[in-house]
């Protein structure tokens, strides 16, 4: 991550905190993090990046950052389930 777009993204996490804590919806977002499909696999981070740098996984890689669209995760994890 680059210090640039550090500061960035810490006040879009921020300003996403207080809306939520004032009762607004929190924003709906259109990516997994690396973490986040290693936890709902129930795998490793480290086996996630193999199976991503490998294609298994359906995800771009932007400079050093991996992004995961759900609609595209979640379709290939229904097309995984309805194969076996």
């Amino acid at each position: 991550m680059s210090d640039q777009t550090e500061p960035f993204e810490k006040a879009a996490q921020l300003a996403n905190v207080i809306s939520i804590r004032r009762g607004e919806p929190a924003p709906t977002r259109v990516t997994y993090t690396v973490p986040e499909v290693a936890s709902l696999l129930g795998i490793s981070c480290a086996t996630t990046y193999v199976l991503l740098r490998t294609g298994e996984i359906p995800a771009r890689r932007i400079g050093s950052r991996w992004i995961i669209a759900r609609r595209l995760f979640n379709a290939w994890l229904d097309e995984a389930g309805a194969v076996q």
